[in-house]
């Protein structure tokens, strides 16, 4: 029972992963800039499913902590943060702040 339960979690582990790197990359190809940070923030959760698929595979051992399982979670988490906080800097107009469709000639274009 133990490893069906294992198997659907890497199941749907390896389906978020497959569609976070859909979305960065749909997003990415956007002629906005916004779509962009977006796809930033998809990518930093594909990278956490990655993580995570990677190391769901195994299962408790004698010891009482897997040392590099809790670690590489933890980066995982860390990205994800770290992508999602670029996207709402950006959505609150902190960074990138000429606006979304920022004429090519106007005065606010760099």
């Amino acid at each position: 029972m133990i490893v069906t339960l294992y198997n659907v979690i890497l199941g749907l582990q390896f389906v978020y992963l497959l569609g976070n790197i859909f979305a960065a990359v749909k997003f990415y190809k956007l002629p906005h800039r916004w779509g962009r940070f977006v796809a930033i923030s998809f990518a930093a959760n594909a990278a956490q499913a990655l993580l995570a698929v990677l190391t769901i595979g195994f299962g408790p051992t004698p010891s009482r902590v897997v040392w590099w399982v809790a670690i590489l979670t933890i980066l995982g988490q860390i990205v994800k943060a770290a992508g999602v906080v670029v996207l709402n800097l950006f959505l609150f107009g902190w960074i990138n702040g000429l606006g979304n469709y920022a004429p090519k000639g106007g005065d606010n274009a760099k």
